[in-house]
């Protein structure tokens, strides 16, 4: 049943089939295959128009069996899901914040990245978005640390005086060699210098740098940020 769910859930109209088998499923009530399905219908039920409301009943179901690893990554849906609510920030922010005390080595990392994030969008929560992401670095996980990494270079490069930090934590990401993001943090990098006085040098290595990973939104990022540098 679980098989058929996902199965069908991923054919184009055939989303009411899906939630009939995830439902029949939660019915039978197994400790495992019901806290899945609960949070495979919150994901199904995200994608529909109008099924928001069922979509966080649906994680919230989940939550409440306290399932050790489902639970938690029903906390982050459920974060996802609010914050792209109008008017829900802080429920969403309550949501990431439940997943992270669960301490779940993937779960937490994931939403103290998002947190900071969601954060990041109220100026006046600047400190909160910082603490959330070096938190998320602190972690050392093998994917989201320098993601974070990144997040938290994008969020210094905004702030008056901070472009030192910035530098300091895009070239932290840099230096993991991550596949995707030290790509993106070498973008980050270049258009932080290029803001800068007599560092149109530095952006411009950083810029071929990125080119050189061959990571197509980088490659992509890094040729508008040479144009840009040429145009000035």
């Amino acid at each position: 049943m679980m098989a058929l769910g996902e199965l069908v859930s991923r054919q184009e109209g055939r989303a009411g089939d899906a939630e009939t088998v995830y439902r029949q499923v939660i019915a039978i009530n197994d400790p495992n295959s019901a806290s899945l399905s609960m949070v495979n219908l919150g994901d199904l039920l995200s994608r529909q128009e109008g099924r928001t409301g069922d979509a966080e009943s649906a994680y919230r179901q989940a939550i409440a069996t306290n399932h050790p690893n489902l639970a938690p990554m029903a906390m982050y849906s459920l974060g996802r899901l609010l914050s792209r609510q109008e008017g829900r920030a802080g429920d969403a922010e309550s949501a990431y914040r439940q997943a992270i005390a669960t301490n779940h080595p993937s779960v937490a990392p994931l939403a103290m990245v998002n947190l900071g994030d969601l954060l990041a969008e109220a100026d006046h929560l600047a400190g909160d978005a910082e603490r959330a992401n070096r938190q998320a670095i602190a972690t050392n996980h093998p994917d989201l640390a320098s993601l974070a990494m990144v997040s938290l270079g994008d969020l210094l490069s905004q702030e008056a005086g901070r472009a030192g930090g910035a530098e300091t934590v895009y070239r932290q990401a840099i230096a993991t060699n991550h596949p995707k993001h030290a790509p993106m943090a070498l973008i980050g990098l270049g258009d932080l210098l290029a803001e800068a006085d007599h560092r149109a040098g530095d952006a411009e290595s950083a810029y071929r740098q990125a080119i050189a990973t061959n990571h197509p939104d980088a490659v992509a990022a890094a040729g508008k940020g040479l144009i840009r540098l040429r145009s000035r």
